[in-house]
């Protein structure tokens, strides 16, 4: 039997990326991700505008809808967040430290709807705010006016349903680095926080995506290649994606692992060579963010640095560990079975021996 070729999702590209009017069948078209519909508001809302802006050299594709009522009114921002990990699993939400001091920032509430979790909170501008990722797409709805409670925010999300089934299966069959705005457009990185951890890369770094299908990458000089033949239960190896000042100074490879039970539930390992002048720190320095952490001994020699979210033991996780003369930053998606225990087994996988606690 001869397997099925499947050819890649592209999405239309402008040459400028300027803002239009559309429809919502029209702007799939020019999506890279997923585009999902309201199929319930509140009833005191009506759809006010929907505009899309299209990839262009200078400007990555969204798509966002604004919906009004009397006295309220908020909007829904949608994308493939492509230039770095999405910062605890809801990058939205982050506590801006030059307005928000955390004795007057809640924390973000967790909604578990399906495989994926409903963020609720404050905004970096502190508006009310909701967020998931889910079949890759980044989901923002901000609160433009008045207000909503958190069962509002969750039953338009839990009411959100993909605009087009065929583009959703051709978008979900194509690799995540093809997706990326980067394999089609060069472009410097964007410097944003990536996990619980700091990490900052040299400037005027550039982002090379690769298909794990790829045959043209040889994976033998990257740092940490035996990652790529790693064997995590219901994960497999989706992209490997490149940053380096160039093709042939490549400092960084983040191998890519995507959940086969759950589109766009991932595990990410970001990988630089230990002595580099921008190696991911080691140890690590936790961000401005809270969070719970410790610090795990291992008897098989090193340490584990492990980071997760405080109102959620199943992550966003970020484990931190040196292994070969690299060190390893691993960032997981939560997910209903990402439980704490679960996160630090993901040590084994990779190191091929089961870490024990001293």
């Amino acid at each position: 039997m001869t397997s099925r070729i499947v050819t890649p999702y592209k999405p239309k590209v402008a040459e400028q990326g300027s803002l239009f009017d559309t429809f919502w069948t029209e702007a799939q078209a020019f999506c890279n991700f997923v585009l999902f519909e309201p199929t319930w508001l509140p009833a005191d809302l009506t759809e006010d505008s929907n505009k899309m802006r299209p990839e262009s050299p200078s400007s990555r594709a969204s798509h966002k809808s604004e919906y009004r009522g009397p006295s309220r009114a908020l909007s829904i921002k949608q994308f493939l967040y492509d230039w770095a990990p999405p910062a605890y699993d809801h990058p939205c939400l982050w506590r801006n430290a030059e307005i928000s001091k955390p004795e007057e920032t809640p924390l973000p509430k967790a909604y578990l709807m399906g495989n994926n979790y409903i963020w609720v909170g404050l905004d970096h501008r502190r508006k009310a705010a909701a967020t998931i990722n889910m079949m890759r797409t980044q989901i923002e709805i901000t609160v433009m006016e008045g207000s909503f409670d958190d069962q509002d925010l969750i039953q338009i999300v839990c009411g959100l349903a993909p605009v087009n089934s065929h583009a959703k299966d051709s978008i979900l069959a194509t690799s995540f680095a093809e997706l990326m705005f980067n394999h089609r457009q060069e472009s410097e990185t964007i410097s944003v926080p990536t996990s619980y951890f700091k990490h900052t890369r040299q400037e005027h770094m550039k982002c090379y995506p690769y298909s794990a299908k790829n045959g043209n990458l040889n994976l033998e000089w990257l740092p940490g290649n035996w990652l790529a033949d790693s064997s995590i239960e219901n994960y497999r190896l989706d992209s490997v994606i490149l940053f380096g000042l160039d093709r042939a100074n490549i400092q960084e490879a983040e191998y890519y692992f995507e959940s086969t039970l759950e589109p766009g539930s991932y595990i990410r390992f970001l990988v630089t060579k230990s002595d580099d002048a921008h190696a991911i720190k080691y140890p690590p320095a936790l961000g401005d963010q809270e969070c719970n952490s410790a610090v795990i001994y291992l008897d098989i020699g090193g340490t584990l640095y492990h980071a997760w979210s405080k109102v959620n033991d199943n992550g966003c996780h970020t484990l931190i560990f040196k292994i070969r003369e690299t060190v390893i930053n691993c960032i997981v998606k939560p997910a209903p079975w990402t439980s704490v225990d679960w996160a630090r087994e993901l040590y084994a996988a990779v190191y091929g021996e089961k870490p024990h606690e001293l």
